[in-house]
């Protein structure tokens, strides 16, 4: 379906960068979105666009059909060896490392740069605000059962799909770790993918994407691992916190559960579910470091011809 879509929106003379968020609103950012159609939510749609700098995107049904459109959403998750991708996280990683500004600079007291909070930190940060709103009603709920099971809401394929946005197609001799994507490859995203996912042979990033990415969020790699590792892991923790004090009102708002009362209640819980979240993250950053998948799972190889 992405070749079908993609081959579409080249016969109508869309360039790249706007094909990208042609289909990033298919699943993020807009009416007509996947997110859209859960969550209801205006709010995390003008988040999406304003975090990377971008208008809504438009409907793509005109251009691309509405089966089409609906046969994305369908299959908006990608399985291979075991892991699943979120589609919609690997577009805003790409739509986002399009622009130096929305890469590089930080957005006021929310913890990231435009395109870290769409992806990795806002996903982190959003997942640390839901625990501390659990918890005011049941305090021992755990970050592994609420965040990291399949039973629940599983955070593993939107990080994997974060994983994908920011390396997908990158240009390895790029001077920033972080680089905007290989435009010529962007004309073929489902053979981006392909060769991003590729078969464990040589050239393939899926097998070494962890050491690829862990440099991109400041890790610095040395032959015992991440030699900054604390002061890492504590940036993390610190990013993961200032965006969930951020989507914490938004939560309990669309909850419709904000007051004075239970802002003060969820606010007491931020700081040791931001830590616990950041720890898991920092803990499956090290996992995949050390050639351990940390996000395995028993699940079926991709089937890239229906993505």
């Amino acid at each position: 379906m992405l070749q079908e879509a993609a081959a579409r929106m080249r016969r109508a003379g869309l360039a790249p960068g706007r094909q990208i968020r042609l289909l990033r609103g298919v699943f993020y950012g807009s009416t007509h979105s996947l997110d859209f159609d859960k969550r209801h939510s205006r709010m995390r749609n003008l988040g999406f666009n304003l975090y990377l700098r971008s208008p809504a995107p438009p409907d793509p049904v005109p251009l691309l059909g509405s089966g089409l459109v609906d046969g994305l959403k369908r299959h908006g998750e990608l399985a291979h060896q075991g892991r699943r991708l979120d589609l919609g996280h690997v577009l805003v990683g790409l739509e986002g490392r399009l622009s130096a500004s929305v890469r590089r600079l930080a957005v006021l007291a929310q913890g990231g740069t435009g395109l870290e909070l769409c992806t990795w930190v806002g996903d982190l940060g959003g997942a640390a605000g839901m625990l501390a709103i659990a918890r005011m009603d049941a305090p021992s709920t755990r970050a592994r059962d609420l965040l990291f099971s399949p039973g629940a809401y599983d955070l593993s394929a939107n990080l994997e799909g974060d994983l994908a946005g920011y390396l997908l197609a990158r240009q390895p001799d790029s001077r920033e770790p972080l680089g905007p994507p290989k435009v010529g490859v962007l004309d073929d995203l489902s053979g981006a993918l392909r060769a991003y996912l590729g078969d464990g042979g040589q050239g393939c990033d899926w097998d070494r994407r962890w050491r690829l990415f862990a440099p991109m969020i400041g890790a610095r790699l040395g032959a015992r691992g991440i030699a900054n590792r604390e002061a890492l892991a504590r940036r993390i923790c610190a990013k993961t916190l200032a965006f969930a004090s951020v989507y914490t009102v938004y939560r309990l708002r669309q909850d419709g559960r904000l007051g004075l009362r239970t802002l003060r209640e969820a606010c007491r819980n931020l700081h040791d579910a931001s830590t616990e979240l950041g720890r898991i993250f920092f803990e499956r950053l090290e996992q995949g470091l050390g050639g351990r998948d940390p996000m395995a799972g028993p699940l079926e190889e991709p089937n890239l011809e229906e993505a």
